[in-house]
């Protein structure tokens, strides 16, 4: 580097003291919370639709659903008196169900939000 005259507004340099992650890394971290979340609450969606709609529960398709959904839906099960609410057509609305999806948006918001407070944390360190 001799000759060459380095200063600190170069992009190139970086802290001695610290080692920097690279920007895209909180970007890519936010981009797959944002994916599992979204697919835990596209299923459970899914899920309520479908028992709205007195889907066939022996429909390959409409069992894989309810068996993805449950584990989703499961740990909030009892946290209302009433998890169902059944019409005389068949018709249900699973009310763990909704407030699953009410919790799972709520987590991921919470989720997203540490994350860019450790991506806002990281950047004031340097």
């Amino acid at each position: 580097m001799a000759g060459q005259h380095v200063t600190a507004a170069d992009p190139q340099v970086t802290s001695t003291r610290r080692w920097r992650r690279p920007e895209w890394i909180w970007l890519v971290g936010q981009r797959v919370a944002e994916l599992v979340f979204g697919a835990i609450q596209a299923v459970v969606a899914l899920r309520i639709t479908l028992l709205l709609l007195d889907a066939n529960p022996n429909n390959g398709l409409v069992a894989a659903i309810y068996r993805v959904s449950g584990a989703a839906v499961e740990p909030f099960r009892g946290v209302l008196r009433i998890d169902r609410i059944s019409a005389g057509t068949g018709s249900v609305l699973d009310v763990a169900a909704v407030v699953a999806l009410v919790a799972w948006s709520l987590i991921e918001l919470l989720t997203l939000s540490l994350l860019r407070l450790a991506e806002q944390s990281a950047e004031s360190a340097i």
